[in-house]
């Protein structure tokens, strides 16, 4: 059972969000559920080699809640669908899904390629044959 309603709405929904994030990062005690990871209730600074063309700058990470099954692909905001992750595991997760689309998307081409072909090519199976 879902935190609310389907209908619930979206300003609603974002307010149980906060609530919610904040259930499962006590849930899981401040840490990373793949790594081990232990963070605290409070985000950190990172030096970021990246940052300012190169020459590198601070940035501020925190823990992060996942969906164990996304909800692009009907998971819900169910707690027993959540996990607390480190931010380097989540973009771990996030990059295989991005795989997994991308993957998707190529064999769907080439299936409706095929149908293609399919469809521009005479069949045997339109016209009776005589036994």
């Amino acid at each position: 059972m879902l935190p609310y309603r389907p209908d619930t709405p979206g300003l609603v929904r974002q307010l149980i969000w906060i609530r919610l994030k904040g259930a499962i990062l006590r849930r899981d005690a401040y840490t990373c559920q793949d790594c081990g990871e232990v963070f605290g209730r409070t985000r950190r600074k990172v030096f970021d080699h990246s940052l300012r063309d190169g020459r590198g700058g601070i940035r501020w990470e925190s823990l992060e809640v996942h969906h164990i099954i996304p909800r692009s692909r009907g998971g819900s905001d169910h707690p027993a669908n959540l996990k607390t992750l480190c931010p380097k595991c989540h973009r771990g997760y996030t990059n295989v899904l991005r795989q997994d689309s991308v993957e998707a998307r190529i064999r769907e081409g080439e299936l409706l390629s095929r149908i293609r072909e399919f469809d521009g090519q005479e069949s045997d199976w339109d016209s009776p044959t005589d036994y």
